[in-house]
């Protein structure tokens, strides 16, 4: 097929060509507000300015003159408003009906005016060149180079092959004066050079947009007018605060809206199910953060794990209102099939879908699996490219934006290298959350290991995957649901330390020599973590093994009472049951215990009102247990702890802590 391209910014008018336009099997508007209009081949070159802004994108019979053109819906920036714009079908291309009109004749008068306009007297057979060189006669001394240079960048403009276009160039060349007219002698070698360069160095089709006196005939066709140097001087720059999109307690922002953030960990520790409980949170408005109290909708797009058997499931575990969770695919519009998201391809239909439907968050599980075909998640290169788009995509409309990965088969004690992939994954993300659990004693715990906007020594969160039943129409589904039980003094390095290894004997050495210490009168049951830690140096136990010894010996680790002191190892009360004991009784989904825990603390309940609650699905989330209040982590005294609306402080250690801090 050919095509009619009618720029209107250059005089364009397709009434200009009254009956010598063709049947048309299709017609789509540009973004500059100009037709493409394509017809059934017609046996001609493509050749510009057949009319003034009219150019006919065509070839001839032996497919010589071959282009491309952009067909709808694709986004291009204009060059009449300097805005993107999408091509758009005025009407729908048909090709069925352009392979049936077999006897479609109706491009013989274009055809004819095309080889008027070039100077031909001849419809174009095969295998012959019927365009007019419209540069004859001999070429000066001075002007042999640049002459050649042009005219080796309109040969390849006109889609010949090498050896068509070195036989039209050689002829050329033998046009240059010689001495003793010129001065310097222009050898045969050195223009065949100058042709292999262009040729080499552009696409077919492409025209040479430096090439003196035969500059881009339209601004479309030139790539150097789609780029340009912007300065703009950083007074001129208005400064902003950093926004979070999760705080959970003042001044310990760990999730910035308006940019990455990676959520990592091995395969099973509950890093999809946290980006369940941030999706479930978020449309509660329940995220302490600047979307508190502000019900949003969230992009969910999940390669891994089935919508209906495990996505949805899990969602109503977590309470989420499922009419403000959006599943994120991709629709070809050409043929109706659907596919996963594709970066950095389907960014603008992401950006534009945030902001049609006051989208907070994206979360995208695994981000690795949506990079494009083309693009090696292990080169730096390649994932920036891929990733850059989306950095700044977020920028723009202030939406957080998670992406969950796994780690690497590698060991060691360094979470952010142990991420899968390029190290440009964790360097794009402007913060990084790591989760791990402890195989022994099964503690499972959050630490955050990156935060490029905000403070790195947060606390480490513990959390556990409660099993909980979800009614649905055709049945039970036993699901898991993470719930953040508040901060511990194991992070996930130290448990990846001591996964590399900690002797059976030493252990229960060290599991001996805490209870000895702990039992004796002077300490009364419990000590000081850094005190204790000392000792057990001191008597040759070090810290890893000490902690890894801490379930054997029945030791519990906690926050002394008051604000700003630090962690006590206490041995259990007799009369006391563990979690851990207690969780033995009742398993969830993959084995995971049964737990009293509320998700983690919206926010300050004392200093903000509950946000509205949406109306329950109909699809009831059922725990076998209820919720528990917990005491405030400072003076110990009974608040919502663990509550919807909580807040490890109570109201007077908060205000005392924000005096303390100010």
């Amino acid at each position: 097929m050919d095509l009619v391209d009618v720029d209107p910014r250059n005089g364009g008018d397709s009434a200009a060509l009254d009956g010598s336009m063709p049947t048309a099997y299709g017609t789509a508007s540009t973004p500059s507000d100009g037709t493409h209009t394509f017809i059934k081949s017609i046996g001609e070159r493509s050749k510009d300015k057949v009319l003034p802004g009219i150019d006919v994108k065509a070839g001839d019979a032996d497919g010589r003159g071959r282009g491309f053109a952009f067909i709808a819906p694709t986004v291009k920036l204009s060059k009449t408003t300097g805005e993107l714009r999408p091509y758009r079908w005025v009407m729908p291309f048909d090709a069925v009906a352009m392979q049936e009109a077999e006897d479609d004749d109706s491009g013989t008068e274009l055809a004819a005016l095309i080889r008027k306009s070039r100077g031909d007297k001849a419809p174009a057979t095969p295998g012959v060149d019927n365009s007019a060189d419209e540069h004859t006669g001999p070429i000066s001394g001075g002007g042999r180079h640049a002459a050649l240079v042009s005219y080796a960048g309109r040969l390849r403009h006109r889609n010949l092959s090498y050896p068509e276009a070195e036989k039209l160039f050689r002829a050329r060349w033998e046009e240059c004066e010689q001495p003793p007219k010129a001065q310097h002698p222009y050898a045969w070698e050195e223009a065949q050079a100058t042709l292999r360069d262009i040729f080499g160095r552009y696409a077919s089709g492409e025209r040479y947009a430096n090439t003196p006196g035969h500059e881009s005939e339209t601004a479309e066709e030139s790539p150097v007018l789609l780029r340009r140097l912007k300065l703009t001087p950083a007074s001129a720059i208005e400064p902003e605060p950093v926004i979070w999109a999760w705080e959970p307690e003042l001044r310990q922002g760990r999730i910035p809206a308006g940019a990455l953030t990676l959520a990592a960990g091995r395969e099973g520790t509950g890093k999809s199910s946290f980006g369940i409980w941030l999706a479930a949170q978020l449309s509660q408005g329940t995220l302490p953060g600047m979307f508190y109290g502000q019900p949003k909708n969230v992009l969910y797009a999940a390669v891994e794990d089935s919508w209906s058997r495990t996505l949805v499931p899990r969602l109503m575990a977590a309470r989420a209102d499922l009419d403000r969770i959006f599943r994120v695919d991709v629709e070809n519009v050409l043929s109706g099939e659907e596919t996963m998201v594709s970066l950095p391809l389907d960014v603008d239909l992401i950006e534009q879908a945030i902001r049609e439907r006051d989208v907070a968050a994206l979360i995208v599980d695994p981000l690795m699996s949506t990079l494009g075909r083309t693009t090696d998640a292990h080169r730096t290169q390649d994932v920036r490219q891929a990733l850059e788009p989306l950095v700044r995509m977020a920028e723009r409309t202030k939406a957080l934006t998670l992406g969950i990965a796994h780690f690497n088969k590698t060991s060691g004690t360094d979470a952010a290298q142990l991420i899968s992939g390029s190290g440009a994954f964790k360097d794009l993300a402007r913060a990084v959350l790591v989760f791990a659990r402890d195989r022994e004693s099964e503690d499972q715990v959050m630490t955050q290991v990156k935060n490029s906007l905000g403070r790195l020594d947060l606390p480490h969160i513990g959390y556990v995957i409660d099993g909980m039943d979800v009614e649905t129409p055709t049945g039970t589904a036993n699901v898991g649901c993470l719930m953040f039980t508040g901060p511990v003094e194991m992070g996930v390095e130290d448990m990846l330390s001591s996964a590399t290894g900690v002797d059976t004997g030493e252990r229960d050495e060290a599991a001996q020599w805490l209870v000895t210490f702990l039992s004796d009168p002077k300490n009364g049951g419990e000590c000081a973590a850094t005190e204790l830690l000392k000792a057990g140096d001191r008597d040759g136990f070090s810290k890893d093994v000490l902690k890894r010894a801490k379930k054997r010996a029945g030791v519990a680790s906690q926050k002394a009472g008051g604000t700003g002191v630090g962690w006590v190892w206490a041995l259990k009360r007799p009369d006391t049951e563990s979690d851990e004991d207690s969780s033995k009784e009742a398993k969830g989904a993959k084995g995971a215990p049964f737990h009293d825990r509320a998700p983690f603390p919206p926010f300050e309940g004392n200093a903000l009102p509950s946000p509205p609650q949406p109306e329950r699905q109909s699809l009831n989330a059922t725990t076998s247990q209820g919720i528990e209040t917990g005491p405030c982590t400072g003076c110990r005294t009974p608040t919502r702890r663990y509550g919807a609306g909580g807040h490890p402080l109570c109201e007077n250690c908060r205000n005392a802590t924000e005096e303390n801090e100010s």
